[in-house]
């Protein structure tokens, strides 16, 4: 358990030092190597909507992440406890697809999600609660922070 504590503390470090003028690697400035993935992570306390989200990183150049492995979700998941990620059904009910234009087919939905509740369900975050991560649907008009890659 320390060496995830660690590994936050880590990354936390990283994301609050992110400079105008960082550098790291093979990622874009203010891009974050993650074992040779770039990825740009919101700042603490920096919430937007899933669509500004989308926007944001495309406008920085990527995209929202997608998250196929459970390593990558592990990784990820030292960023935020809740962070928008590439992944919505807005299109049609119940097909979640990513934004590289690839369908879910490994999932790591959190229990009993995704729920749609109330019918207006259609973005995808990621989520840490009580030491269990995966995936929950909730209203694409939320603000949560967010987490962009690039390739």
């Amino acid at each position: 358990m320390s060496s995830v504590k660690e590994g936050k503390l880590e990354l936390d470090d990283k994301i609050n030092n992110c400079g105008e003028n960082l550098k790291s690697g093979p990622c874009p400035e203010k891009w974050i190597d993650v074992n040779r993935e770039c990825f740009y992570v919101s700042q603490k306390g920096e919430s937007k909507t899933w669509f500004s989200s989308k926007r944001e990183c495309e406008d920085r150049g990527g995209r929202l992440v997608t998250i196929k492995t459970r390593l990558r979700l592990q990784a990820l998941s030292l960023f935020h406890n809740i962070a928008w990620i590439g992944l919505s059904d807005r299109v049609t009910e119940d097909v979640w697809r990513w934004e590289d234009g690839t369908d879910l087919k490994v999932n790591f939905w959190m229990k009993d999600e995704p729920n749609n509740h109330g019918n207006k369900e259609d973005c995808a975050h990621l989520s840490v609660v009580h030491g269990a991560m995966g995936f929950n649907d909730n209203g694409c008009g939320q603000l949560f922070p967010y987490i962009c890659e690039t390739s």
